[in-house]
């Protein structure tokens, strides 16, 4: 049988996809490694909560080196140390080395399981496939799931915790969620993707029968 040029292009072809893919999977488990370990060491931090705020009004208060209040203390230089948070305000508060809250940490790692899901099944000869479209449909709805809680806690939850815990005399450093905006037109173009992709598996199908 004399050997077929195409067929070994595209077989270099499908081989070199499938390192590529093979090199992204490898790339997001040791993300998903971080994220689990980052986490980990948020939830079981004796540390307690810390996040930069700033006087509500122009006040004598950051002239004290620490100003404290029933649950709270705040220093010099405006950070706000909570040493025995709550549920929602060990969940809900970033980490100040991070930024990070536990939610974004679980979306996180949700994000980089779907990722190496779909690394592994694109590395297979057969790419339109449902279950990638389901998965392509799934990122984008979880990437739009944590832009809108992530908008919630920055512009509503943070604030008012902040202002009962301080008397209504310091508020967040910031609170400009606009990149959490963009966030929710990034989901929406993944979204756009999955259906896209459910359209090429149709067309698929369509060559199939043909064939």
């Amino acid at each position: 049988m004399k050997p077929n040029l195409f067929r070994s292009i595209a077989n270099n072809v499908f081989i070199q996809k499938e390192a590529f893919y093979q090199r992204i999977r490898r790339y997001f488990v040791f993300l998903l490694c971080v994220y689990i370990t980052a986490g980990l060491y948020k939830v079981f931090s004796t540390d307690g909560v810390e996040i930069y705020v700033q006087p509500n009004i122009q006040s004598l208060l950051l002239n004290q080196p620490i100003t404290r209040y029933q649950s709270v203390s705040i220093t010099q230089a405006g950070q706000l140390h909570i040493k025995n948070p709550n549920f929602y305000q060990l969940f809900l508060f970033p980490d100040k080395w991070l930024d990070f809250d536990l939610i974004t940490i679980f979306c996180n790692c949700v994000g980089c399981i779907i990722i190496i899901l779909i690394m592994s099944k694109l590395g297979q000869k057969m790419v339109f496939r449902k279950d990638i479209s389901l998965l392509i449909r799934l990122l984008g709805f979880l990437i739009l799931f944590h832009a809108i809680f992530s908008i919630y806690r920055l512009i509503v939850y943070i604030p008012n915790e902040i202002d009962l815990l301080t008397n209504h005399e310091f508020i967040p450093l910031r609170n400009h969620p606009l990149n959490f905006f963009a966030e929710v037109y990034i989901s929406l173009v993944v979204i756009a993707i999955s259906n896209m992709y459910k359209n090429g598996i149709e067309l698929q199908k369509e060559l199939d029968l043909t064939v």
